[in-house]
């Protein structure tokens, strides 16, 4: 097991891999009712300065590209979860709206 986190609805987190190779994502609900999971894995790699230095046609520029790529990754992942967190929630509320209708109706 390389990392184990426990977290509620909304929890995000991220973790450097210590080698490389196939990972297994395991999800466990200890409550009785069903849960939706929704997940998103992002792979990426900030080269380490030390090795692009032995390398004479990069510089600390494309280091900071590589890490505005990742932050730009970062963005639109934000982006996709907020999406999928709106529709969600417009379900909801949708879904209450019907109820009260139909309780009022009746």
């Amino acid at each position: 097991m390389v990392l184990s986190h426990q977290g509620t609805a909304g929890n995000k987190f991220e973790f450097r891999a210590p080698r490389k190779g196939p990972y297994k994502f395991c999800f466990h609900n200890k409550g009785g009712t069903p849960e939706n999971i929704a997940f998103y894995v992002h792979v990426g790699h900030i080269p380490n300065y030390h090795d692009l230095a032995k390398d004479e046609h990069l510089d600390l520029v494309n280091v900071k590209i590589a890490e505005l790529r990742e932050a730009l990754e970062a963005i639109s992942t934000e982006q996709q979860y907020l999406r999928a967190r709106d529709l969600r929630h417009r379900y909801i509320v949708e879904s209450t709206q019907r109820r009260l209708l139909g309780y009022t109706a009746a």
